[in-house]
């Protein structure tokens, strides 16, 4: 794979992402994955570093800030994911 197919393939999966879980559907997943990731508590064990790496993958990947994250997990509605095709 050349360095140009490289970027349009993370290029689409990153907009796969933003496109997930900006619907309403994907917002209650993402809220449903911070619980279970245990987004907002201390790491216990490996397990517990695992889900957080889930997190933070989808964090990078819908470019959803700290700020937004923390504020969908305080039950605000729909944050709205940064959209890269604008």
């Amino acid at each position: 794979m050349t360095e140009e197919e490289i970027e349009v393939k993370n290029h689409e999966l990153t907009r796969a992402y933003q496109l997930t879980f900006n619907s309403q559907s994907g917002q209650a997943v993402l809220l449903d994955l911070m619980s279970f990731c245990k987004f907002r508590l201390p790491i216990d064990d490996r397990a517990d570093e695992g889900k957080r790496q889930v997190m933070l993958r989808i964090m990078n990947l819908t470019q959803l800030s700290m700020e937004q994250l923390q504020a969908a997990y305080r039950g605000q509605t729909h944050v709205r994911v940064t959209d890269t095709e604008a």
